[in-house]
């Protein structure tokens, strides 16, 4: 209680161990970042780590008294530009990288991308470089592992029918369209290839399709009604009445139809003339 505390005549010396103690734990940081080398390795990386604890635990008040704090920022930063650099030099090279190294890639690209400029800096150009060609490399195989994952998808030669041909064409542009040292990683063109040889003689096995008889009958009318607008056109002469003691002819530039008028109206008159009655003498 209050009164308790008024009790206690020694109470200094506990607020100066308490002080002393704060300062000492001040002290014990300070020297921990005062043992960091300035050029730091990977070796150095925990270390680092420990420091950074050992500060964040102090009390604010704490942290304002440690001098040295810029060189534990200064260190960090050249670590993680350390970190980046491992793990690029990690990556395998372009002739034994394969899609399983994607992940490793892509986590080396994030690390990079979330450095400072100043940092970035410090990555040598050599170390860019393996990373844009690791990047590179990783979307070349996935192109060519989509052009093999096609091929594989098709039917074998002996179970093709023509409705496969579109997926075979497919297949083929998509090979087409690699380089030649993407190309020299498909391993199952084989497959392709037969399968194209396979499409071939289906097409060459199927039967000719007949024209309809109603398409050809339709042609023939439409030939028919050619024929008969240029009969119509060109100039006939038809012989109509012919008298057999003058010799002589009539003629008359008329059209089949009035050609056809004319034998009709011949055609009934003599009609007429068979069945008229004839007149009885007197």
């Amino acid at each position: 209680t209050e009164e308790q505390k008024d009790l206690v005549t020694n109470l200094d010396k506990l607020t100066e161990a308490e002080v002393k103690i704060e300062e000492l734990e001040v002290e014990a940081v300070k020297a921990m970042i005062e043992s960091l080398p300035e050029d730091p390795t990977l070796e150095d990386r925990e270390a680092i780590e420990k420091a950074w604890v050992a500060y964040d635990a102090l009390t604010e008040e704490q942290q304002e008294s440690v001098e040295n704090i810029d060189k534990l920022i200064k260190v960090e930063e050249k670590i993680r530009v350390e970190i980046v650099k491992a793990m690029i030099e990690s990556l395998p090279s372009d002739e034994d990288m394969t899609l399983e190294d994607e992940g490793a890639v892509e986590e080396a690209r994030e690390a990079y991308d979330a450095l400072t400029e100043e940092q970035k800096a410090l990555v040598s150009e050599e170390h860019v470089d393996k990373l844009e060609a690791a990047e590179e490399r990783i979307g070349e195989l996935i192109k060519v592992e989509t052009v093999k994952d096609m091929i594989d998808v098709l039917p074998e030669a002996d179970e093709l029918t023509l409705e496969d041909e579109d997926a075979v064409k497919e297949a083929r542009a998509a090979y087409d369209a690699l380089t030649e040292g993407q190309k020299a990683l498909v391993t199952n063109l084989d497959k392709l290839t037969a399968a194209e040889v396979k499409i071939e003689e289906l097409k060459s096995e199927e039967p000719i399709k007949e024209e309809p008889i109603e398409n050809e009958m339709e042609e023939v009318e439409k030939e028919i009604e050619v024929e008969v607008i240029t009969a119509d056109q060109e100039e006939i002469e038809v012989d109509v009445i012919t008298e057999d003691q003058d010799g002589l002819t009539k003629t008359g530039d008329s059209s089949s139809i009035r050609m056809y008028i004319a034998i009709a109206l011949i055609a009934a008159t003599l009609i007429l003339l068979l069945i008229k009655p004839k007149k009885k003498h007197s």
